[in-house]
């Protein structure tokens, strides 16, 4: 299984309700740390920020190729 199938999987198992708080956080700070939570649905980026705000993930502005 590739890397975007993985994703995808585990997209589907969280919608589902099947992965726990653990998996749930790596999984969002997956797609933060990449950037593929740009191109999900806003409900994931919502969930993402507030895992953000509540400090169980984080990002970091030179993650996003900003900063020199």
């Amino acid at each position: 299984m590739n890397g975007f199938q993985s994703i995808a999987s585990k997209l589907f198992d969280y919608e589902e309700g099947r992965l726990s708080e653990e998996e749930t956080l790596a999984l969002f700070q997956s797609l933060v740390d990449s950037g593929m939570i740009l191109e999900l649905q806003g409900s994931h980026q919502r969930t993402a920020q507030a895992f953000i705000d509540a400090g169980l993930i984080s990002f970091s502005a030179s993650d996003d190729g900003t900063d020199p």
